[in-house]
Protein backbone atom coordinates (compact mmCIF):
# COMPACT_ATOMS: atom_id res chain seq x y z
CA UNK A 1 0.00 0.00 0.00
CA UNK A 2 2.88 2.37 0.78
CA UNK A 3 6.18 3.18 -0.92
CA UNK A 4 9.62 3.23 0.68
CA UNK A 5 9.08 6.64 2.30
CA UNK A 6 5.66 5.73 3.68
CA UNK A 7 3.34 7.40 1.17
CA UNK A 8 0.49 5.54 -0.54
CA UNK A 9 0.93 4.71 -4.21
CA UNK A 10 -0.78 7.03 -6.71
CA UNK A 11 -3.25 4.37 -7.88
CA UNK A 12 -4.48 4.22 -4.26
CA UNK A 13 -4.46 7.84 -3.16
CA UNK A 14 -5.89 9.42 -6.33
CA UNK A 15 -9.35 7.75 -5.94
CA UNK A 16 -9.32 8.69 -2.26
CA UNK A 17 -8.56 12.29 -3.13
CA UNK A 18 -11.47 12.19 -5.57
CA UNK A 19 -13.73 10.98 -2.76
CA UNK A 20 -12.46 13.64 -0.37
CA UNK A 21 -12.90 16.56 -2.75
CA UNK A 22 -16.34 15.36 -3.84
CA UNK A 23 -17.56 15.29 -0.25
CA UNK A 24 -15.59 16.45 2.79
CA UNK A 25 -13.53 19.28 1.31
CA UNK A 26 -16.50 21.66 1.73
CA UNK A 27 -15.70 21.73 5.47
CA UNK A 28 -12.04 22.60 4.84
CA UNK A 29 -12.01 25.58 2.44
CA UNK A 30 -8.28 26.18 2.92
CA UNK A 31 -7.39 22.90 1.19
CA UNK A 32 -6.36 23.07 -2.44
CA UNK A 33 -6.26 19.85 -4.44
CA UNK A 34 -3.42 21.15 -6.59
CA UNK A 35 -1.26 21.87 -3.53
CA UNK A 36 -1.98 18.47 -2.00
CA UNK A 37 -1.11 16.67 -5.23
CA UNK A 38 2.15 18.63 -5.49
CA UNK A 39 3.12 17.66 -1.95
CA UNK A 40 2.18 14.03 -2.42
CA UNK A 41 4.29 13.89 -5.57
CA UNK A 42 7.23 15.49 -3.78
CA UNK A 43 6.74 13.35 -0.65
CA UNK A 44 6.33 16.32 1.69
CA UNK A 45 2.85 15.71 3.03
CA UNK A 46 0.36 12.97 3.66
CA UNK A 47 -3.22 13.70 4.67
CA UNK A 48 -5.75 11.12 5.91
CA UNK A 49 -8.28 11.78 3.17
CA UNK A 50 -9.93 8.36 3.24
CA UNK A 51 -12.61 9.20 5.79
CA UNK A 52 -15.52 8.62 3.45
CA UNK A 53 -14.56 4.95 3.13
CA UNK A 54 -15.85 2.65 5.89
CA UNK A 55 -13.68 2.70 8.98
CA UNK A 56 -11.93 -0.61 8.36
CA UNK A 57 -10.89 0.39 4.84
CA UNK A 58 -9.29 3.65 5.92
CA UNK A 59 -7.63 2.32 9.09
CA UNK A 60 -4.23 1.61 7.43
CA UNK A 61 -4.05 5.15 6.06
CA UNK A 62 -4.90 6.69 9.42
CA UNK A 63 -2.33 4.49 11.17
CA UNK A 64 0.33 5.57 8.66
CA UNK A 65 -0.62 9.23 9.12
CA UNK A 66 -0.29 8.85 12.88
CA UNK A 67 3.14 7.36 12.36
CA UNK A 68 4.30 10.15 10.04
CA UNK A 69 2.89 12.95 12.16
CA UNK A 70 5.38 12.18 14.94
CA UNK A 71 8.15 13.57 12.77
CA UNK A 72 6.11 16.36 11.21
CA UNK A 73 5.03 17.97 14.49
CA UNK A 74 8.64 19.12 14.88
CA UNK A 75 8.29 21.12 11.65
CA UNK A 76 5.38 23.53 12.22
CA UNK A 77 3.75 24.57 8.93
CA UNK A 78 0.22 25.24 7.72
CA UNK A 79 0.35 21.88 5.92
CA UNK A 80 1.04 20.07 9.18
CA UNK A 81 -1.75 22.00 10.91
CA UNK A 82 -4.10 20.89 8.13
CA UNK A 83 -2.96 17.28 8.50
CA UNK A 84 -3.53 17.37 12.26
CA UNK A 85 -7.03 18.76 11.80
CA UNK A 86 -7.95 16.07 9.28
CA UNK A 87 -6.38 13.41 11.49
CA UNK A 88 -8.55 14.63 14.39
CA UNK A 89 -11.70 14.08 12.33
CA UNK A 90 -10.42 10.74 11.03
CA UNK A 91 -9.64 9.54 14.57
CA UNK A 92 -13.22 10.23 15.62
CA UNK A 93 -14.32 8.13 12.67
CA UNK A 94 -12.31 5.33 14.25
CA UNK A 95 -14.20 5.69 17.54
CA UNK A 96 -11.44 7.67 19.23
CA UNK A 97 -12.93 10.72 20.92
CA UNK A 98 -9.61 11.27 22.66
CA UNK A 99 -7.95 11.33 19.24
CA UNK A 100 -10.37 14.04 18.14
CA UNK A 101 -9.51 16.10 21.20
CA UNK A 102 -5.76 15.53 21.11
CA UNK A 103 -5.13 16.10 17.41
CA UNK A 104 -7.46 19.09 17.15
CA UNK A 105 -5.78 20.56 20.23
CA UNK A 106 -2.35 20.02 18.66
CA UNK A 107 -3.56 21.68 15.44
CA UNK A 108 -4.90 24.68 17.36
CA UNK A 109 -1.72 25.13 19.40
CA UNK A 110 0.50 24.84 16.32
CA UNK A 111 -1.68 27.33 14.43
CA UNK A 112 -1.41 29.81 17.30
CA UNK A 113 2.36 29.28 17.49
CA UNK A 114 2.52 30.05 13.76
CA UNK A 115 0.48 33.19 14.33
CA UNK A 116 -2.34 32.27 11.97
CA UNK A 117 -4.65 34.40 14.12
CA UNK A 118 -2.46 37.49 13.78
CA UNK A 119 -2.08 40.28 11.27
CA UNK A 120 1.63 40.80 10.70
CA UNK A 121 3.43 43.37 8.59
CA UNK A 122 6.66 41.41 8.75
CA UNK A 123 5.87 38.38 6.56
CA UNK A 124 2.54 39.02 4.85
CA UNK A 125 3.89 41.62 2.38
CA UNK A 126 6.16 38.88 0.98
CA UNK A 127 3.41 36.26 0.72
CA UNK A 128 0.89 35.90 -2.08
CA UNK A 129 -2.68 36.93 -1.45
CA UNK A 130 -3.76 33.31 -2.08
CA UNK A 131 -1.35 32.04 0.62
CA UNK A 132 -2.60 34.56 3.19
CA UNK A 133 -6.23 33.71 2.37
CA UNK A 134 -5.60 29.96 2.72
CA UNK A 135 -3.85 30.44 6.05
CA UNK A 136 -6.71 32.53 7.39
CA UNK A 137 -9.36 30.10 6.17
CA UNK A 138 -7.40 27.32 7.89
CA UNK A 139 -7.53 29.24 11.16
CA UNK A 140 -11.30 29.74 10.81
CA UNK A 141 -11.74 26.01 10.13
CA UNK A 142 -9.96 25.34 13.42
CA UNK A 143 -12.12 27.98 15.11
CA UNK A 144 -15.32 26.28 13.91
CA UNK A 145 -14.11 22.85 15.08
CA UNK A 146 -13.11 24.30 18.47
CA UNK A 147 -16.50 25.94 19.02
CA UNK A 148 -18.42 22.85 17.95
CA UNK A 149 -16.43 20.71 20.36
CA UNK A 150 -16.94 23.18 23.20
CA UNK A 151 -20.69 23.41 22.67
CA UNK A 152 -21.10 19.65 22.29
CA UNK A 153 -19.19 18.79 25.45
CA UNK A 154 -20.04 21.74 27.68
CA UNK A 155 -16.38 22.78 27.91
CA UNK A 156 -14.76 26.18 27.46
CA UNK A 157 -13.46 26.95 23.95
CA UNK A 158 -9.71 26.60 23.46
CA UNK A 159 -9.11 29.61 21.19
CA UNK A 160 -9.58 32.88 23.13
CA UNK A 161 -11.51 35.54 21.22
CA UNK A 162 -9.31 38.35 22.46
CA UNK A 163 -6.20 37.14 20.59
CA UNK A 164 -7.78 37.08 17.12
CA UNK A 165 -6.58 39.89 14.85
CA UNK A 166 -7.38 38.59 11.36
CA UNK A 167 -10.70 39.66 9.82
CA UNK A 168 -13.69 37.36 9.61
CA UNK A 169 -13.89 35.45 6.31
CA UNK A 170 -15.78 37.05 3.42
CA UNK A 171 -17.31 35.81 0.18
CA UNK A 172 -14.32 37.29 -1.67
CA UNK A 173 -12.09 34.72 0.07
CA UNK A 174 -13.87 32.05 -1.99
CA UNK A 175 -12.80 33.43 -5.37
CA UNK A 176 -11.61 31.21 -6.92
CA UNK A 177 -13.96 28.80 -5.20
CA UNK A 178 -12.04 25.91 -3.57
CA UNK A 179 -15.17 23.72 -3.64
CA UNK A 180 -15.29 23.71 -7.42
CA UNK A 181 -13.15 21.22 -9.35
CA UNK A 182 -10.77 22.47 -12.00
CA UNK A 183 -9.04 25.85 -12.44
CA UNK A 184 -10.74 29.02 -11.31
CA UNK A 185 -12.68 31.28 -13.66
CA UNK A 186 -10.88 34.65 -14.03
CA UNK A 187 -14.30 36.31 -14.45
CA UNK A 188 -15.78 34.67 -11.35
CA UNK A 189 -17.72 36.93 -9.02
CA UNK A 190 -18.19 36.40 -5.26
CA UNK A 191 -21.37 34.61 -4.19
CA UNK A 192 -22.89 34.19 -0.73
CA UNK A 193 -20.98 31.30 0.84
CA UNK A 194 -22.26 29.27 3.84
CA UNK A 195 -18.86 28.97 5.54
CA UNK A 196 -18.73 32.75 5.97
CA UNK A 197 -21.96 32.69 7.96
CA UNK A 198 -20.97 29.49 9.77
CA UNK A 199 -17.99 31.28 11.31
CA UNK A 200 -20.22 34.11 12.52
CA UNK A 201 -22.64 31.59 14.04
CA UNK A 202 -19.75 29.90 15.83
CA UNK A 203 -18.70 33.24 17.34
CA UNK A 204 -22.08 33.34 19.10
CA UNK A 205 -21.95 29.63 19.85
CA UNK A 206 -18.56 30.02 21.55
CA UNK A 207 -19.77 32.92 23.66
CA UNK A 208 -22.84 30.96 24.79
CA UNK A 209 -20.59 27.97 25.61
CA UNK A 210 -18.31 30.22 27.64
CA UNK A 211 -21.18 31.59 29.72
CA UNK A 212 -22.77 28.19 30.34
CA UNK A 213 -19.51 26.32 31.01
CA UNK A 214 -18.19 29.06 33.28
CA UNK A 215 -21.28 29.27 35.48
CA UNK A 216 -22.16 25.77 36.61
CA UNK A 217 -22.97 26.84 40.16
CA UNK A 218 -19.55 26.18 41.68
CA UNK A 219 -17.58 29.24 42.91
CA UNK A 220 -14.36 30.07 41.10
CA UNK A 221 -11.35 30.27 43.40
CA UNK A 222 -9.70 33.22 41.63
CA UNK A 223 -12.79 34.99 40.31
CA UNK A 224 -15.61 36.93 41.96
CA UNK A 225 -19.17 35.67 41.71
CA UNK A 226 -20.88 37.14 38.67
CA UNK A 227 -24.14 35.22 38.39
CA UNK A 228 -26.36 38.18 37.52
CA UNK A 229 -23.84 39.52 35.04
CA UNK A 230 -23.62 36.13 33.33
CA UNK A 231 -27.41 35.82 33.20
CA UNK A 232 -27.67 39.23 31.52
CA UNK A 233 -24.95 38.23 29.08
CA UNK A 234 -26.75 34.99 28.22
CA UNK A 235 -30.03 36.83 27.62
CA UNK A 236 -28.22 39.22 25.31
CA UNK A 237 -26.68 36.32 23.41
CA UNK A 238 -30.11 34.72 23.00
CA UNK A 239 -31.31 37.91 21.35
CA UNK A 240 -28.23 38.10 19.13
CA UNK A 241 -28.72 34.47 18.07
CA UNK A 242 -32.36 35.00 17.10
CA UNK A 243 -31.41 38.17 15.22
CA UNK A 244 -28.55 36.44 13.42
CA UNK A 245 -30.76 33.66 12.11
CA UNK A 246 -33.66 35.96 11.21
CA UNK A 247 -31.39 38.33 9.30
CA UNK A 248 -29.50 35.80 7.19
CA UNK A 249 -29.24 36.79 3.55
CA UNK A 250 -32.11 35.48 1.44
CA UNK A 251 -29.62 33.21 -0.35
CA UNK A 252 -28.63 31.74 3.03
CA UNK A 253 -32.11 31.19 4.46
CA UNK A 254 -33.26 27.58 4.55
CA UNK A 255 -35.29 26.42 1.58
CA UNK A 256 -35.13 23.43 -0.72
CA UNK A 257 -34.21 25.64 -3.69
CA UNK A 258 -31.41 27.34 -1.74
CA UNK A 259 -30.08 23.96 -0.61
CA UNK A 260 -30.11 22.59 -4.16
CA UNK A 261 -28.34 25.73 -5.41
CA UNK A 262 -25.60 25.46 -2.80
CA UNK A 263 -25.22 21.75 -3.49
CA UNK A 264 -24.74 22.50 -7.19
CA UNK A 265 -22.02 25.02 -6.22
CA UNK A 266 -20.30 22.43 -4.01
CA UNK A 267 -21.39 24.01 -0.71
CA UNK A 268 -24.45 21.93 0.13
CA UNK A 269 -22.75 20.29 3.12
CA UNK A 270 -21.75 23.57 4.76
CA UNK A 271 -25.16 25.12 3.98
CA UNK A 272 -26.89 22.21 5.70
CA UNK A 273 -24.45 22.35 8.64
CA UNK A 274 -25.16 26.07 9.06
CA UNK A 275 -28.88 25.44 9.53
CA UNK A 276 -28.51 22.29 11.61
CA UNK A 277 -26.24 24.10 14.06
CA UNK A 278 -28.14 27.39 14.13
CA UNK A 279 -31.31 25.55 15.10
CA UNK A 280 -29.46 23.32 17.55
CA UNK A 281 -27.99 26.30 19.42
CA UNK A 282 -31.40 27.98 19.40
CA UNK A 283 -33.07 24.84 20.77
CA UNK A 284 -30.58 24.45 23.62
CA UNK A 285 -30.44 28.16 24.48
CA UNK A 286 -34.19 28.37 24.99
CA UNK A 287 -34.73 24.90 26.47
CA UNK A 288 -32.17 24.45 29.29
CA UNK A 289 -33.73 21.12 30.27
CA UNK A 290 -31.92 19.66 27.23
CA UNK A 291 -28.67 20.41 29.08
CA UNK A 292 -29.65 18.71 32.33
CA UNK A 293 -26.70 16.90 33.84
CA UNK A 294 -26.85 13.29 35.12
CA UNK A 295 -27.32 14.53 38.70
CA UNK A 296 -30.52 16.30 37.60
CA UNK A 297 -29.27 19.72 38.70
CA UNK A 298 -29.11 23.01 36.82
CA UNK A 299 -26.75 25.89 37.31
CA UNK A 300 -28.10 29.15 38.75
CA UNK A 301 -27.88 30.55 35.22
CA UNK A 302 -30.03 27.92 33.52
CA UNK A 303 -32.56 28.07 36.35
CA UNK A 304 -33.30 31.71 35.52
CA UNK A 305 -32.75 31.79 31.76
CA UNK A 306 -35.62 32.83 29.51
CA UNK A 307 -37.37 29.70 28.26
CA UNK A 308 -39.34 28.99 25.11
CA UNK A 309 -40.12 25.32 24.63
CA UNK A 310 -42.16 26.34 21.59
CA UNK A 311 -39.15 27.95 19.88
CA UNK A 312 -36.97 24.99 20.84
CA UNK A 313 -39.45 22.53 19.35
CA UNK A 314 -39.82 24.64 16.21
CA UNK A 315 -36.04 24.64 15.74
CA UNK A 316 -35.99 20.87 16.22
CA UNK A 317 -38.64 20.44 13.54
CA UNK A 318 -36.48 22.46 11.14
CA UNK A 319 -33.56 20.12 11.88
CA UNK A 320 -35.73 17.12 11.00
CA UNK A 321 -37.00 18.85 7.87
CA UNK A 322 -33.44 19.65 6.76
CA UNK A 323 -32.48 15.99 7.07
CA UNK A 324 -35.53 14.80 5.13
CA UNK A 325 -34.67 17.01 2.16
CA UNK A 326 -30.98 16.22 2.49
CA UNK A 327 -31.81 12.53 2.06
CA UNK A 328 -33.88 13.36 -1.02
CA UNK A 329 -31.41 15.61 -2.84
CA UNK A 330 -27.91 15.04 -1.39
CA UNK A 331 -27.80 12.16 1.06
CA UNK A 332 -24.08 12.60 1.69
CA UNK A 333 -24.50 16.18 2.93
CA UNK A 334 -24.78 15.34 6.63
CA UNK A 335 -22.60 12.23 6.48
CA UNK A 336 -19.44 14.22 5.79
CA UNK A 337 -19.19 15.81 9.24
CA UNK A 338 -19.25 14.04 12.61
CA UNK A 339 -20.48 17.28 14.17
CA UNK A 340 -23.84 16.94 12.43
CA UNK A 341 -24.73 14.45 15.17
CA UNK A 342 -24.97 17.16 17.86
CA UNK A 343 -27.96 18.96 16.26
CA UNK A 344 -29.59 15.57 15.66
CA UNK A 345 -29.03 14.65 19.31
CA UNK A 346 -30.47 17.96 20.58
CA UNK A 347 -33.53 17.74 18.32
CA UNK A 348 -34.13 14.15 19.41
CA UNK A 349 -34.09 15.18 23.07
CA UNK A 350 -36.56 17.96 22.29
CA UNK A 351 -39.00 15.53 20.64
CA UNK A 352 -38.61 12.98 23.45
CA UNK A 353 -39.28 15.75 25.98
CA UNK A 354 -42.34 16.86 24.03
CA UNK A 355 -43.76 13.33 23.87
CA UNK A 356 -43.26 12.85 27.60
CA UNK A 357 -44.87 16.21 28.31
CA UNK A 358 -47.90 15.33 26.16
CA UNK A 359 -48.25 11.97 27.90
CA UNK A 360 -48.09 13.57 31.35
CA UNK A 361 -50.58 16.34 30.60
CA UNK A 362 -53.10 14.42 28.52
CA UNK A 363 -56.50 16.08 28.36
CA UNK A 364 -59.76 14.30 29.12
CA UNK A 365 -61.42 16.62 26.62
CA UNK A 366 -61.90 14.50 23.48
CA UNK A 367 -60.93 17.15 20.87
CA UNK A 368 -57.84 18.15 22.85
CA UNK A 369 -56.97 14.50 23.39
CA UNK A 370 -57.07 14.00 19.62
CA UNK A 371 -54.78 17.00 19.13
CA UNK A 372 -52.35 15.63 21.73
CA UNK A 373 -52.27 12.29 19.94
CA UNK A 374 -51.62 13.98 16.61
CA UNK A 375 -48.77 16.06 17.99
CA UNK A 376 -47.30 12.99 19.67
CA UNK A 377 -47.48 11.09 16.37
CA UNK A 378 -45.71 13.91 14.54
CA UNK A 379 -43.02 13.98 17.21
CA UNK A 380 -42.48 10.23 16.84
CA UNK A 381 -42.23 10.59 13.06
CA UNK A 382 -39.63 13.34 13.41
CA UNK A 383 -37.74 11.26 15.96
CA UNK A 384 -37.71 8.34 13.49
CA UNK A 385 -36.15 10.62 10.86
CA UNK A 386 -33.42 11.65 13.30
CA UNK A 387 -32.77 8.07 14.44
CA UNK A 388 -32.36 6.94 10.85
CA UNK A 389 -29.86 9.75 10.23
CA UNK A 390 -27.76 8.76 13.25
CA UNK A 391 -27.74 5.13 12.12
CA UNK A 392 -26.51 6.17 8.67
CA UNK A 393 -23.78 8.33 10.20
CA UNK A 394 -22.53 5.45 12.37
CA UNK A 395 -21.36 3.68 9.22
CA UNK A 396 -18.77 6.40 8.63
CA UNK A 397 -18.21 7.90 12.10
CA UNK A 398 -17.91 5.08 14.62
CA UNK A 399 -17.35 7.64 17.37
CA UNK A 400 -21.03 8.62 17.39
CA UNK A 401 -22.28 5.07 17.95
CA UNK A 402 -23.06 5.82 21.60
CA UNK A 403 -25.59 8.51 20.67
CA UNK A 404 -28.25 5.96 19.69
CA UNK A 405 -27.89 4.19 23.04
CA UNK A 406 -28.16 7.44 24.98
CA UNK A 407 -31.28 8.48 23.08
CA UNK A 408 -32.86 5.09 23.79
CA UNK A 409 -32.14 5.62 27.48
CA UNK A 410 -33.77 9.04 27.35
CA UNK A 411 -36.84 7.70 25.54
CA UNK A 412 -37.20 4.93 28.14
CA UNK A 413 -36.72 7.34 31.02
CA UNK A 414 -33.60 5.52 32.21
CA UNK A 415 -30.51 7.15 33.73
CA UNK A 416 -27.96 8.17 31.13
CA UNK A 417 -24.25 8.76 31.17
CA UNK A 418 -23.93 12.26 29.75
CA UNK A 419 -25.91 14.98 28.02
Amino acid sequence: MFDEIGLPYPHLYIPLLDTFFQTMSRHFPSISRQRIEERLESGTIFLPSARDDPSKACAPYIAKAQELIIVLIHLPTTDVVTGLLLLAWASYGQNSESGLWQYSGMAIRMAMDLGLHEVTNVFEPYLSKAHVTRARLLFWSLFVTDRMLAFSTGQLPTIPEEIIEIPLPTDEDFVPDPARPGPGDPEELPQPTPFVHMVRLMVLCGRISTVLAGCRGEPRTLLPRNGEESLAKLKGLQEELVQFYAELLDAMKWSVDAFKHQEARGHGDSFLTLHLWANSVLAVSFHPELQERPDGNFSPITQKVERSAKLSLSSSRIIAECLVFADLFASHSYLTSPFAVQPIYVASLAFISDMKSSANTGSENKPMHTVDNLLSTLARQNLAVLTKAVQRMEHYWVGISSVSDILEQHAAGEPYLFA
